[in-house]
């Protein structure tokens, strides 16, 4: 027997986000391959390089900092490694490296900080930097929507300011001190990666919140979705649809029909409005139970409004 919980059946008001295939994607894509993009990624090599030839000269004299330097490296090295695979529009997760290069990652410790030395303090900071900015990355791979589309909920993030840690920092590079080189390197590649990094969170930005969506009535269950809009949508048109219900879910449908309505809100308004209908097409179980789990919920909550009031109990 089917379930009767897949088919149109309920009425709530839910703040939703349509996103078509054939325009908001797009533009997605040209933010994530815009021209500034390649630039960024080729000034990170060109860095690469020269951070290669300033770890290989310390770890030739012996220089103690050589394997706290080359730990932050690493860690950059992951995060332009996942940011690469996201702005090319893949998983991380799905490629055959991410276990390994996750756990080697989990090696590298918060260096000690000294509270005396400004030296200490940048190093402290700037791997605080990188360790947050790894985290809500890794945040946003584990709770990927539909295997395909990412969160990003963390805000642009500003500029890594080395000024608020050593004052100096610019002219101890000016007298070649490696350490001061070193570091300054290290700074400019995060700044360059967090800039990256703001790309993604940019091209993802309108399903990152729910908070600007708009709030709408529609017709919901685990199947489909129906609702009136001034838009009008192609039969056979694909679209991601996002609801907020206790968290965001994503479903992929096609649109089944979208009629002009001739109702009486369109007659009083003044405005043409289409009666829009889209089915589900294969939604994740976990999407189809959170939707029933909500829809039960809203169906209790309903039901619960319409009890009157107990003046007095009698038994």
């Amino acid at each position: 027997m089917a379930n009767s919980r897949r088919f149109f059946r309920f009425d709530v008001m839910l703040k939703v986000y349509l996103q078509r295939q054939g325009t908001e994607l797009k533009l997605t894509e040209q933010v994530l391959k815009s021209p500034q993009r390649v630039q960024l990624q080729q000034q990170v090599r060109s860095l690469d390089s020269m951070i290669g030839q300033l770890l290989e000269d310390m770890s030739n004299r012996g220089s103690k900092v050589y394997l706290l330097f080359f730990s932050i490296n690493q860690r950059l090295n992951y995060f332009d490694w996942l940011l690469n695979e996201l702005l090319e529009q893949r998983n991380p997760a799905q490629h055959p490296e991410f276990k390994f290069r996750s756990r080697d990652d989990l090696k590298h410790k918060s260096p000690e900080v000294k509270k005396e030395s400004p030296t200490s303090l940048l190093v402290a900071g700037i791997y605080g930097e990188i360790d947050s900015a790894l985290k809500s990355l890794k945040g946003a791979i584990e709770h990927v929507l539909d295997d395909r589309l990412f969160v990003f909920s963390q805000p642009i993030k500003k500029p890594f300011d080395s000024l608020l840690y050593v004052k100096n920092l610019e002219s101890l590079v000016l007298r070649e001190v490696p350490a001061a080189v070193m570091l300054d390197k290290l700074c400019r590649k995060y700044n360059l990666l967090n800039q990256l990094y703001n790309f993604l969170k940019q091209a993802y930005a309108p399903i990152s919140s729910a908070q600007g969506w708009p709030k709408m009535e529609i017709n919901l269950s685990a199947g489909g979705v129906a609702f009136l809009s001034a838009e009008k949508f192609s039969v056979l048109e694909t679209v991601d649809v996002f609801m907020e219900l206790n968290e965001i879910v994503l479903t992929r449908g096609k649109v089944l029909y979208s009629r002009q309505e001739n109702s009486r809100q369109a007659v009083e308004t003044h405005t043409t409005l289409y009666r829009t209908a889209i089915e589900f097409q294969m939604p994740s179980g976990s999407a189809q139970q959170q939707i029933q789990a909500f829809l039960q919920h809203e169906e209790v909550r309903q039901a619960l409004e319409k009890v009157p009031a107990v003046t007095v109990w009698a038994f």
